[in-house]
């Protein structure tokens, strides 16, 4: 790269950003750590391949597949607190930001091929995850409390749940397929664990984060509240994940994202800065 005609004629090689650049690559150090880095992060990036293998994976896996990524990783760096230390603060801090949400501990939590496994994390988040899932997915009061009166029987494989086709399909059938088929004697808790279960998941919002940062920030577009900044990037996500369930790609001649681009940010965004602060107030 340094000894291209490119790179020699341009400007970077008499700069002193340029010098140091071409320092810090052409040193063998830096693709140790680099190797380092990237044997230690890959765990997580199988995680982020999976999701995106197909349109169909379920939310009810990211929780325990990140969980034993930290753990791989922690095993890559010879369980050295002082190695693995930073990369986990790195994941934990994305992971808050990014994927912490009640759906994915309500999934684990429901999911009947983790749930019933010696090895299941019965963690004070997974509970609080499933609590508030109830309580924001069921709005009547009364169908919330069968629900929750309902756990400890799928807990305990209670009824319908200790069958010995319950048993036996547990790890064979999707989540919410098994939950359709061996949750009838819990008709309240059914419904939410279907509804749970049945979510899709993409790694679609680690995606173009900063491009869409800029589109929406950029100087003629200040005025926007920060209320319309985050229903734009709801909108573009789910637009973005229904168009990888649709089986396009960005680059297709159809395409959500270039629709997106061209005509929802400058609708959405683009207005007189005077209309913006009267919404705000």
């Amino acid at each position: 790269m340094f000894q291209s005609n490119k790179w020699i004629s341009s400007r970077f090689p008499k700069s002193d950003d340029g010098r140091e650049v071409e320092k810090i690559v052409l040193n063998a150090t830096f693709w140790k750590k680099v190797w380092h880095v990237k044997k230690s992060l890959e765990p997580v990036a199988h995680v982020l391949q999976k999701i995106d293998g197909d349109g169909t994976q379920s939310i009810a896996f990211i929780y325990n597949d990140m969980c034993r990524a930290k753990r791989a990783i922690k095993v890559i760096l010879g369980d050295d607190a002082r190695k693995y230390g930073p990369f986990r603060t790195v994941i934990e801090n994305q992971w808050s930001s990014l994927f912490h949400h009640p759906l994915y501990m309500a999934a684990y939590f429901l999911n009947p091929s983790y749930r019933y496994r010696p090895d299941f994390l019965l963690n004070p988040e997974v509970i609080r995850g499933l609590n508030d899932c109830i309580a924001r997915l069921e709005v009547d009061n009364g169908k919330r409390i069968s629900a929750s009166i309902q756990i400890p029987d799928f807990v305990s494989a209670k009824a319908d749940f200790g069958t010995d086709l319950a048993l036996s399909t547990r790890m064979e059938l999707d989540p919410a397929a098994w939950w359709q088929q061996h949750g009838i004697c819990c008709l309240e808790l059914q419904r939410i664990a279907i509804r749970i279960l049945s979510q899709t998941c993409s790694s679609l919002i680690c995606e173009h984060t900063w491009s869409i940062y800029d589109q929406a920030h950029s100087k003629r577009r200040s005025t926007a509240s920060r209320k319309r900044w985050n229903e734009l990037t709801f909108v573009h996500y789910n637009l973005r994940l229904r168009e990888r369930q649709l089986g396009r790609r960005p680059g297709d001649v159809v395409s959500f994202d270039n629709l997106i681009t061209e005509n929802v940010l400058d609708d959405w965004l683009v207005e007189s800065e005077k209309q913006t602060m009267q919404e705000d107030e």
